[in-house]
């Protein structure tokens, strides 16, 4: 089975779903420029989630905002300008992702039935599945992302 990595997660509903549904990767947006929460915030939201790997995703936030971070967070990789040169790393490449491991994902932005046609023309090692707003607070609509688990899954 292909690996599956969440990203940008930055309510619990999001978090929920990753973890429920057997990602291998959670990724917290901590990004303050863009729409990122707060380590609090993160704190308080992986208190109720186990399961995947943590990652954080730091954008261009100070070494010491990222270092606390990750120690607080108890992150597994993360992502960002300025990641410990020592810290596992999600690496952004043009049109894909390399994991911690050396894999490649790529983000699938389509619909469950263009899920196949892709997978075949660019034969990801990995698929990034990107966070949505909540419609409300606890009101997430998940059914798309639902047909395209049960297509990799399939």
């Amino acid at each position: 089975m292909i690996p599956k990595f969440f990203k940008g997660i930055t309510h619990l509903s999001d978090a929920r779903f990753a973890a429920a549904h057997g990602f291998d990767y959670m990724g917290m947006n901590l990004d303050p420029q863009s729409g990122g929460i707060s380590l609090s915030d993160a704190q308080e939201i992986l208190g109720w989630c186990s399961g995947p790997l943590l990652l954080g995703d730091f954008g261009n936030a100070p070494m010491a905002a990222v270092e606390d971070g990750i120690q607080l967070l108890q992150l597994d990789a993360a992502n960002g300008a300025n990641i410990p040169a020592d810290f596992p790393t999600f690496t952004k490449n043009e049109d894909h992702w390399i994991s911690p491991e050396g894999l490649k994902f790529m983000v699938f932005t389509g619909k469950a039935n263009e899920l196949e046609g892709w997978l075949t023309t660019f034969q990801p090692e990995g698929i990034i599945l990107e966070s949505l707003q909540e419609e409300k607070v606890g009101l997430r609509d998940f059914n798309d992302l639902i047909d395209i688990l049960d297509v990799l899954e399939g």
